[in-house]
């Protein structure tokens, strides 16, 4: 279940490198980390990325690929929320629900 959550959040925060902070780096990212979770299948990781691309801002697209290129994502991803605000914490949740709703992600065990 915390995975799970984690996942969505951090997915929902989204991660790769090639290439900074480009929306295509932040795709490659979310999409990296959702099929090596096995949270969800491909096509459903690929809703996903595309999903938190199109919502979140670059600073926290920025984040998220950081936290792929470092040695402990978790842990990268895990310090790096904790600085956000209330409200930047927020748009992330957001968007990361919305995205597991939108691409029909099953979250602890629950059909959306």
């Amino acid at each position: 279940m915390l995975k799970n959550v984690f996942f969505t959040s951090l997915c929902a925060l989204g991660l790769v490198a090639c290439g900074g902070g480009s929306d295509r780096a932040a795709k490659r990212a979310i999409l990296d980390s959702c099929t090596e979770e096995g949270i969800a299948d491909a096509n459903t990781c690929d809703c996903v990325a595309d999903q938190m691309v199109e919502t979140l801002d670059r600073d926290m697209l920025d984040i998220i690929v950081a936290a792929k290129e470092s040695d402990d994502e978790a842990t990268y991803l895990a310090t790096e929320m904790q600085k956000l605000d209330r409200e930047a914490l927020g748009q992330f949740t957001l968007a990361a629900m919305s995205a597991a709703t939108e691409c029909a992600v099953e979250i602890e065990g629950r059909e959306p």
